[in-house]
């Protein structure tokens, strides 16, 4: 292509923009507007001193000429708690802004709620206003404020609690906390039912104390912890938070009717310095939903759970119980038919785990603790996966000599379970196998409904508790939502109820 063909386009170019800008090209006729993407912009909850995400919306000129618009002001100016900006430029007021016709003009919009002495949720108002050839338009702002405790670095509560006493959250404000917080060793912090916990991005729950969350079964009972983002888009977006760590030494931990979602490790316990006793944790009637790596993680701790639904979690298993220790489940529901990047199986148990103090642990033996106990009673493991268990015992892998006082306890007792092998040692009497999705549970794939139904393999094939001859093992009457269990109660964390 020629220098003077390019001299040429380029000249046309320059003319065709220049000619945009002339008088004539731009409208002055009272009766030519801007039209919008809303009237209204809503903002989800915010809580007090956290900016919002940036939500935005759209001014469009659908007129036959170009619209210059004389001015777009912030109503509340510089006192008002939202942020504009227009045409890549943080402004509260922006003049002569030019709108091509058939073209559109983004406005993005950010607010920061002031703290008052409100409880419940309050609305937080302004407008954006258009001024256009003579005419007034305007877009309005709305968002809910939120009061609210708040922990963390930084903030006027600290990150330790429990430094100098016990403690107790009460169910009067929601509790956010920035970077993280550690329940002290030999403290206690116990949260009462109906608190709900927002963790802000990247946040953790470090427990080298005791923690009692004690929630119920209503849903104004649950004790819920999630990330800090309240809009739609985040409400099943895994890693906003990274979870709960219960360190060596951590003693008699309770979590009782709560929901821990989208977090990056929703529980973590245990370390592979092996120094101090192993954590111990109870787990009753709690989901935990949306981990972006692992849902429960045992590295030689007591766990034991019961009425457990673990849904949904993973680029690693859902379950996994690794370097000895002692686990068991009752009356638990683990799948995984829509979780993040699922892959790998369900549950996996392990009497070994990576060095991860080694300079390489890709290049250091593993860490070997010979004893390792995980018995499953009356627990769902089905996904989309076809292997949906992995139990590891290094003992018995090349180049391993078996250890004399070896315990490696692993069992599945009427359980339902999706495998590609049903003859290994480790199922006990009761199991079934294999089940198709929609004839075991209510509801098809993707509507997270795992309640039985009728003539599932479910219903009336769990083991009574009182033939459960384990005494780590949580007794149950009720399922997870506090129903009764019949005589004949079914596999699960659900019960079957006909409609």
């Amino acid at each position: 292509m020629s220098y003077k063909y390019l001299s040429v386009c380029l000249a046309v170019i320059i003319l065709a923009l220049l000619s945009r800008c002339t008088p004539d090209s731009v409208s002055t006729d009272p009766s030519d507007r801007l039209t919008f993407s809303d009237d209204t912009l809503h903002f989800d909850t915010v809580f007090v001193t956290m900016g919002s995400t940036t939500e935005y919306f759209l001014a469009f000129n659908e007129n036959d000429r170009d619209l210059n618009v004389d001015r777009i002001w912030l109503a509340g100016g510089e006192n008002s708690a939202f942020r504009i900006n227009v045409d890549g430029s943080a402004v509260t007021e922006a003049e002569d802004v030019s709108v091509w016709t058939d073209d559109s003009l983004y406005v993005f919009v950010e607010v920061t709620i002031d703290p008052n002495a409100d409880q419940l949720p309050f609305v937080v108002e302004d407008s954006v206003f258009f001024e256009t050839n003579g005419n007034i338009q305007q877009v309005k702002l709305a968002a809910w404020g939120q009061n609210a405790h708040f922990f963390g670095p930084g903030t006027s509560n600290g990150y330790i609690i429990g430094s100098t006493q016990d403690t107790t959250w009460t169910n009067d404000l929601p509790y956010v906390v920035y970077g993280g917080v550690i329940v002290d060793s030999l403290k206690t912090l116990t949260i009462e039912p109906g608190v709900d916990i927002y963790m802000h991005n990247g946040a953790q729950f470090v427990v080298t104390g005791t923690l009692e969350v004690m929630g119920g079964t209503d849903t104004t009972e649950r004790v819920t912890f999630q990330g800090t983002r309240l809009e739609e888009w985040y409400e099943e977006s895994p890693g906003q938070w990274f979870g709960f760590y219960f360190d060596r030494g951590s003693r008699d931990n309770i979590i009782k009717g709560a929901d821990i979602k989208n977090s990056t490790y929703g529980i973590w316990a245990g370390w592979v310095n092996f120094n101090g006793l192993p954590p111990t944790l109870a787990i009753e009637n709690t989901r935990i939903s949306h981990s972006a790596v692992t849902g429960l993680r045992g590295v030689d701790a007591g766990i034991t759970a019961t009425n457990l639904q673990l849904l949904d979690c993973g680029s690693d298993n859902n379950v996994q119980l690794l370097a000895g220790g002692s686990y068991v489940f009752n009356h638990c529901t683990f799948t995984n038919f829509d979780g993040f990047y699922h892959k790998a199986s369900i549950v996996a148990t392990a009497n070994s785990i990576a060095d991860y103090t080694a300079a390489d642990p890709s290049m250091a033996p593993p860490l070997y603790n010979p004893n390792l106990k995980a018995h499953f009673y009356n627990c769902v493991i089905v996904g989309s996966e076809e292997e949906e268990l992995n139990i590891y015992d290094l003992a018995q892998a090349e180049g391993y000599e078996f250890l004399e006082n070896e315990s490696f306890d692993v069992q599945f007792t009427n359980c339902c379970i999706r495998t590609k092998d049903s003859s290994l040692d480790y199922f006990e009497s009761g199991n079934h196998f294999n089940p198709l999705f929609n004839n075991t549970f209510v509801a098809a794939y993707g509507d997270r409904d795992y309640r039985p139904i009728e003539g599932s393999v479910l219903v009336d094939n769990a083991l009574p508790n009182s033939q459960i001859e384990d005494p780590q093992f949580i007794s149950t009457n009720t399922d997870i939502l506090g129903l009764s269990r019949d005589a004949n109660p079914d596999i699960g964390c659900y019960e079957y109820f006909p409609e």
